[in-house]
């Protein structure tokens, strides 16, 4: 019996991960990355070209952000203190 239900419920764990993952990667990370692109350059980089092509680079500037604001949010605690 396990034999059937063990690879089922890999693979509905195994759906539930990439959904998560393209919800918090391509959707959340992205709009921060395309958010602080479009402050940075005072609106010029919102071509959709530019979108299409650096998806990746653009989520990538949003894990950035987030951590950037983590450290500078566990600096200012600590100085606080």
């Amino acid at each position: 019996m396990d034999d059937i239900i063990e690879p089922f419920l890999r693979a509905i764990w195994a759906a539930i991960r990439f959904i998560l993952w393209e919800i918090v990667f391509n959707i959340i990370m992205f709009n921060i990355g395309r958010l602080t692109l479009l402050v940075i350059t005072l609106g010029k980089y919102s071509g959709f070209k530019h979108l299409q092509k650096d998806t990746e680079k653009i989520a990538l500037l949003g894990i950035f952000m987030v951590v950037l604001a983590w450290i500078a949010l566990a600096i200012y605690n600590n100085v606080s203190k």
